[in-house]
């Protein structure tokens, strides 16, 4: 697979209550591992078109820096181009997880209409989101 970073890579982060705010107020339970955060950021980006909330929802997640230069409508921007490429997004696979020094990398394969991918996370032990990227299969 070959790396092609969302104008999201070295994204940063999500502050713990909000997390818990958010997925309680979907009827989930808290978002509390890194593959739960993963799979709540695929779906919210995948949701933002109709949901717009979604999109400010992970736009939030962003460090402060990186949020004053990171708009919702950047995120949903990045998210539409690999659609643009592969086709109308279809579902996600349930996301695997690797240790990367106080990284944990997750990826959360994705399938398109035209070819499948996945969404790489770097999530730090504090839940807090490092970097995000897309991958498209080789």
């Amino acid at each position: 697979m070959k790396p092609v970073f969302l104008g999201l890579a070295a994204v940063a982060a999500m502050a713990f209550p909000a997390a818990h705010a958010f997925a309680g107020a979907c009827g989930g339970g808290p978002i509390d591992t890194p593959d739960l955060m993963a799979s709540h950021v695929v779906d919210d980006l995948y949701a933002g078109s109709s949901y717009p909330i979604a999109l400010t929802f992970v736009q939030q997640q962003l460090d402060p820096t990186l949020s004053a230069a990171t708009s919702a409508q950047t995120l949903e921007a990045d998210f539409n181009a690999v659609q643009g490429q592969l086709g109308e997004f279809k579902s996600m696979g349930a996301p695997s997880d690797a240790l990367q020094g106080d990284l944990t990398i997750v990826t959360v394969p994705v399938q398109f209409a035209q070819g499948k991918g996945a969404v790489q996370l770097g999530i730090k032990p504090d839940l807090t989101i490092a970097s995000v990227a897309f991958v498209a299969a080789s």
